[in-house]
């Protein structure tokens, strides 16, 4: 919300990350969400577009939680550097 905040009084851009629940299936979803705000004389106005990143965020998730898995195996091991 501050990005959007910053826009709107500067006309700049915004970038932005939502977790969505979808109301068809319940799922949860990651958007990332990029625009522009321009002031114009009846006010600002935001163009922009929003992205599905559920996928990449899943990702993320994963390795670090399997980088997490190996520094307890190698903290657990004797005689590992």
């Amino acid at each position: 919300l501050g990005s959007h905040i910053a826009a709107a009084e500067s006309g700049g851009t915004w970038r932005a990350e939502y977790r969505v629940r979808r109301l068809d299936t319940g799922e949860v979803q990651w958007l990332a969400a990029f625009g522009q705000m321009t002031r114009g004389a009846t006010g600002a106005m935001s163009t922009g577009v929003a992205i599905d990143i559920t996928e990449q965020k899943a990702a993320a998730a994963a390795l670090a939680e399997s980088e997490a898995r190996l520094r307890t195996l190698t903290d657990n091991l004797p005689g590992a550097i």
